[in-house]
């Protein structure tokens, strides 16, 4: 007669593989994959517009430091356009941490709603210390998205889509940077204050946060087990609670 083990182990090979979780995750499209639709409305778009910043601040540093309110010196210029990389760089650790333990959609929102705000107020209001702490913010927030972002792409993407995907993020920076160029260029030639460019993309930001907001929380999490904890991904093993005990006579398997 075989030992307890051995029945166990017979028993656990018998056992049938529980189906995939039929359930399909608000972002996802017919084919229970996720759409183009949602990565392209908060995935690429808010990082297009988060980096209009750097062509802006490139294009209006002279507007700026010809503000007589403001009298910024070139130093002073300077350090107000590596603020932001620095949000970013210093945040960004601490956001994959923070990504971790709270729920993603409270922080993407919010962190989309202050960069919203920051970016409003750094192209309204006209004065030193206010604009450098939205600009250290500004990059703050965008360290969030970003690590989201990818986390998301990584998680969520089908898997012939995920490099596609992630290299649409260096993309949606360039096209950014661009766009941003262009309209603080032109805006300042015509005679509009510097800071239209900024004013237009915390409107736009904005909207972006207001529909983050009416999207499910699921579709913005990274986990791939969602809330409920059913794992499409990885076969569930029954609680040892279940298994048999080790003298019972688990009977002919089929």
């Amino acid at each position: 007669r075989p030992g307890p083990f051995v029945r166990w182990l017979a028993h656990a090979r018998r056992r049938p593989v529980l189906p995939r979780s039929l359930e399909r995750r608000p972002a996802m499209g017919a084919d229970g994959k996720p759409s183009w639709l949602f990565f392209l409305a908060f995935g690429f778009l808010p990082q297009l517009l988060m980096s209009m910043d750097g062509g802006s601040t490139s294009a209006a540093a002279d507007s700026i430091k010809d503000e007589k309110s403001l009298d910024f010196t070139h130093f002073q210029l300077s350090l107000l356009g590596c603020l932001v990389p620095a949000g970013m760089t210093v945040s960004s650790v601490l956001w994959g941490r923070a990504l971790q333990l709270l729920p993603a959609k409270h922080l993407v929102t919010t962190g989309l709603g202050a960069n919203a705000i920051c970016t409003y107020a750094f192209g309204t209001v006209r004065m030193k210390n206010l604009m450098f702490v939205a600009k250290l913010l500004m990059g703050v927030c965008q360290g969030l998205h970003m690590v989201w972002g990818t986390s998301w792409v990584m998680a969520n993407a089908p898997r012939e889509r995920t490099a596609t995907w992630l290299g649409l993020g260096p993309v949606s920076a360039g096209i950014g940077t661009g766009m941003g160029l262009v309209l603080s260029g032109y805006t300042t030639s015509w005679g509009f204050s510097y800071g239209l460019s900024w004013q237009v993309v915390g409107v736009g930001l904005a909207c972006l946060c207001c529909c983050l907001c009416a999207a499910p929380a699921e579709s913005l999490s990274f986990n791939r087990c969602g809330s409920g904890g059913a794992c499409g991904d990885v076969e569930k093993v029954p609680a040892p609670s279940t298994w048999p005990a080790a003298g019972a006579d688990v009977g002919a398997g089929p």
